[in-house]
């Protein structure tokens, strides 16, 4: 399995679409850049860190990933506990930064692919509707009217309230990230899985917030997003799902939050 963080290149609202109001991506629209819609890495790998607990045996690993200007862009700590049968996966993003004379910003998504050929999801996938039934969704599909799209990322991005996962056509297993928050995401490849991590941009989409989505902290720096994972790979003809477990640790209120 390959994990990264990835980017798209927002759209300013310059696209040129026919019969559209061309608005630029924003607070309510994703919308990656016509002509530029792919994906692209969006920092390098720099160093691992191993720990283990000594009382727990909690096995951790800290990946840290850095740009060109070695400086920190974010952080994945992995958890693994004995007899755990998913894996924790803590991204800490740090801001997205904005070069000068940068007026695009960027839209930074965690994914995870697998690299078994024979892990073949036939485009297809299932997210949560509400945090109740899973739902099949279908690359550029719909099963009431045939779509037609320019948009590709986005036309197949729906929300995640707790869980995406995929199924293999050529066997049994099951890849599921539940995540701890509200999120769009989706499968635009076989065997990736996809989430927004977070997005900074710099123009306004026109739907009534009136400003752009520029979060910033005190420093004018771009805001930390910190978002918890659980991952698991399984055969689901013979191994329970985790994924209501999981939603249920992050519904329910906790004896803290009392």
């Amino acid at each position: 399995m390959k994990f990264a963080l990835q980017y798209y290149n927002p759209s300013v609202g310059t696209d040129g679409y026919a019969d559209s109001d061309n608005v630029a991506s924003g607070a309510y629209i994703f919308k990656p850049k016509r002509g530029d819609m792919d994906k692209k890495m969006y920092s390098d790998y720099f160093k691992q860190e191993t720990y283990k607990g000594a009382n727990t045996g909690i096995k951790a690993f800290n990946l840290y990933f850095q740009d060109a200007e070695k400086a920190r862009m974010y952080t994945a700590m992995i958890r693994l506990a004995p007899g755990a049968t998913t894996v924790e996966w803590e991204v800490q993003l740090h801001g997205i930064p904005v070069q000068a004379g940068d007026r695009k910003g960027k839209e930074v998504v965690v994914t995870w692919a697998m690299t078994d050929d024979t892990f073949d999801n036939a485009l297809t996938f299932y997210t949560d509707s509400n945090g109740l039934e899973m739902q099949e969704r279908v690359f550029n599909q719909r099963p009431d009217f045939d779509l037609v799209t320019d948009e590709v990322a986005s036309s197949n991005y729906y929300p995640i309230n707790s869980a995406i996962a995929i199924r293999s056509t050529k066997n049994t297993m099951q890849l599921t990230v539940m995540n701890d928050r509200s999120q769009g995401g989706s499968v635009l490849s076989n065997g990736m899985i996809e989430i927004m991590q977070n997005r900074r941009l710099l123009h306004d989409d026109g739907r009534g917030v009136g400003e752009p989505l520029n979060e910033v902290n005190s420093d004018g720096e771009g805001i930390q997003v910190n978002t918890r994972y659980f991952v698991q790979l399984f055969d689901y003809s013979a191994t329970a799902s985790k994924q209501r477990e999981i939603c249920l640790l992050y519904t329910s209120p906790s004896p803290r939050d009392s």
